[in-house]
């Protein structure tokens, strides 16, 4: 088939995507199981000694705390008696009431030397005159505002630990709030298709700079308040992290209505080629089917508009 039969039959079935809907922009449950975080689950519960004993990542990030303030506590994600000793020593030694019970208060002294310590907030600092758009550096820990295309301010972070990453795409804020617990005083959501990841408050402030959450972007309290009133609905953010990459080969069929990480780097190849105009947001909708449809068209593939196991070698490849 010549390349102008080729391009006439994908903008035939660039039409049929758009008049019959074959690809539509809402993405369906995640397909692909690769870096498959479900996302932010900070868990805000108040931990007991109990028999069978509590577990969880909570009570490992509770353990590792007290280590840091030179307690000889386990770090076996239990709340075993050994655990419920040392917090009753602590909250002793902290004018608390002398329990082994966890929460909001407890949180808040084991936090309290960490909050305090100097954070990159300029108190006096204003709110930006236009628009803005955040760029989120996972290897550097750190959320950098611009404004008319200019670094306005840099903020200090914490984000997703190694087996929990921190999504790597071009995302927007859809959601805002004031929230509470182990998210902090405010949250910003993301419109990452396969889970619930944002840019929220802390009540581990000692976390702030390290690989600690489960996906989402941790931030010092009066950090996410400072930059709460600066972000609207609709807020460009854009994630680099550099610690995820794209498998060298897949085994599947990719379809339009899929979502996930790798589909964020089938986008980011197809935008390095220029097929692909739109965000690398990890959504398979219509503008994406097209691209992979031009992609295939321009390479003398079949025109399916999905992304096949030699669709993606060839892809990957030629974005490299």
């Amino acid at each position: 088939m010549s390349k102008n039969a080729h391009y006439c039959l994908v903008i035939l079935f660039a039409f049929m995507l758009i008049f019959y809907g074959i690809a539509s922009v809402e993405a369906s449950p995640v397909v692909t199981n690769h870096y498959a975080n479900k996302g932010c689950t900070d868990i805000t519960r108040t931990l007991l000694y109990t028999d069978p004993p509590m577990t969880g990542e909570d009570i490992l990030e509770l353990q590792q705390r007290l280590v840091e303030l030179k307690y000889n506590s386990p770090q076996n994600g239990i709340y075993d008696k050994r655990t419920a000793e040392i917090i009753r020593k602590f909250k002793t030694a902290n004018n608390l009431s002398p329990t082994t019970e966890v929460g909001p208060l407890t949180w808040a002294q084991l936090g309290k030397d960490a909050s305090t310590s100097p954070s990159s907030t300029n108190q006096s600092l204003g709110k930006p005159e236009h628009p803005v758009q955040m760029l989120i550096e996972v290897t550097k820990q750190r959320l950098t505002v611009f404004s008319k295309g200019k670094p306005f301010h840099s903020f200090p972070i914490a984000v997703g630990k190694q087996e929990t990453p921190t999504p790597h795409g071009e995302f927007k804020i859809v959601s805002k709030g004031a929230w509470g617990g182990g998210f902090g005083t405010r949250w910003n959501g993301l419109n990452v298709p396969w889970g619930i990841f944002g840019i929220h408050g802390t009540n581990k402030p000692w976390s702030i700079g390290r690989y600690a959450s489960h996906g989402c972007i941790r931030m010092l309290n009066r950090d996410v308040e400072t930059l709460f009133p600066w972000v609207a609905i609709g807020t460009p953010v854009k994630i680099v992290n550099s610690n995820l990459k794209p498998p060298n080969k897949i085994s599947r069929t990719f379809k339009p209505k899929s979502s996930g990480q790798l589909i964020v780097f089938v986008q980011e190849a197809l935008k390095k080629q220029r097929f692909l105009a739109g965000l690398a947001d990890g959504i398979y909708g219509t503008s994406t089917t097209i691209a992979v449809s031009y992609f295939q068209a321009f390479n003398n593939l079949p025109i399916t508009g999905e992304v096949d196991p030699k669709t993606y070698d060839l892809i990957m490849a030629k974005g490299q």
